[in-house]
């Protein structure tokens, strides 16, 4: 067993480097000090550990070092992780984006993404009363001034960033880390085609970008990281690449200006229509019917409400307080039943063994336990209808 006499294995992470070191001693100062050495920090850092419960415990005196060593796992190893104080809590980059007055006397913010600019309500307000899109009410010298390739180099930026501060034990290392080749890859691509207008041609700039990322993962050496992943990586953007080289014309089509609904629609349609071609004999024919049944009213809905599905009230405080005591009840039932399904599984290897004198006995408790069970069960039912019919508000 390791003492602080014979030093304790410590494993510490600090940004994107894994450093481990035997450590001897009790005095937290000598500790922190020999990992500034050891990992090379100029700044001023914050050491912590995760506990048995999966917690991250700052350490800070000579009592926490003691209870973090009696909380080390099985294989004896210190694992720590060392936070610079000024990126404990990192701050996303203010971008700043103008906001402009629109037609309909409103103001609206543009967003990346699809946030805010689905389903909303807003769009629909926009054609009624704007007649159009917020962006056709802009003026072309309003757009002066936006960097947008450099708001974009940001926010991969701060993306890989906060990335890269995430511990290896938490989550899937290996994703997240192909994740952050994929982002630099893209970061690096736009620093380096700085010349280039990202809407000139599309088509032409994603073969390019895609060409450049296959080259770069081929070549990884071969024992460095997950080779198998690598290579269906590979295979799989080199088909990608395939088909965006064999499909040209699917480039130059003009931009589709149907609406969600209208796409909706004739998905539905062409789906009821596939259901109602199948043979009477073929399959379960009433369970078909019953789906087409569905899927035509939801059809109808669409062709009949413009304005889409109402949006729900709130939950009030009270409703609220009672699903929680509704999901605490059922959480308590839930284990019960749990507590009461291993006492069956010991009693049933037990009855295994047991000779025939005791046989009987085992039965008959198993049987009591089986139906204390089902009354369980039961009363499980109206706790969940509770919680539905809570729910289901208008």
């Amino acid at each position: 067993m390791q003492t602080a006499e014979t030093g304790v294995h410590c494993k510490v992470i600090c940004e994107n480097e894994i450093r481990r070191f035997t450590f001897v001693g009790t005095e937290f100062s000598s500790l922190k000090e020999q990992i500034r050495k050891i990992c090379s920090i100029a700044k001023e850092f914050v050491l912590k550990y995760k506990d048995d419960e999966g917690d991250m415990i700052t350490l800070s005196t000579n009592t926490e070092l003691s209870v973090a060593l009696s909380c080390m796992d099985s294989a004896k190893i210190l694992r720590l992780c060392a936070f610079p104080v000024d990126s404990t809590a990192p701050e996303k980059p203010e971008i700043t984006t103008p906001v402009y007055e629109v037609g309909c006397g409103k103001k609206w913010k543009r967003r990346s993404g699809n946030k805010g600019c689905g389903r909303g309500n807003w769009r629909e307000h926009q054609k009624r009363e704007c007649g159009g899109r917020w962006r056709q009410h802009q003026p072309n010298h309003l757009h002066e001034g936006v960097d947008r390739r450099q708001m974009k180099i940001e926010r991969l930026k701060f993306v890989i960033e906060r990335l890269s501060k995430v511990p290896k034990e938490e989550g899937n290392f290996e994703r997240r880390q192909e994740k952050i080749q994929k982002l630099e890859h893209k970061l690096n691509w736009l620093q380096n085609h700085v010349e280039e207008d990202l809407r000139d041609d599309r088509r032409e700039m994603k073969i390019q970008r895609l060409s450049a990322f296959i080259e770069k993962l081929s070549k990884i050496p071969k024992e460095e990281g997950n080779f198998e992943r690598r290579q269906q990586r590979i295979q799989k953007l080199q088909e990608k690449l395939e088909w965006i080289k064999s499909h040209p014309e699917e480039f130059n089509k003009p931009r589709d200006k149907t609406t969600w609904k209208e796409r909706k629609a004739v998905r539905l349609t062409s789906r009821i229509a596939e259901l109602e071609r199948i043979p009477k004999e073929e399959g379960n024919f009433e369970n078909r019917q019953a789906k087409i049944q569905k899927l035509r009213q939801k059809l109808s809905f669409i062709q009949n409400h413009s304005e889409g599905h109402l949006k729900k009230c709130p939950l009030t405080p009270e409703q609220k307080e009672q699903i929680h005591l509704t999901k605490s009840k059922i959480r308590a039932l839930k284990e019960q039943i749990c507590s009461l399904k291993s006492q069956i599984r010991t009693k049933r290897d037990q009855l295994s063994t047991n000779q025939r004198a005791n046989k009987e006995t085992l039965i008959n408790e198993i049987n009591t336990l089986k139906n204390e069970v089902q009354r369980l069960k039961g009363d499980l039912v109206p706790l969940k209808q509770e919680i539905c019919q809570l729910y289901r508000r208008n």
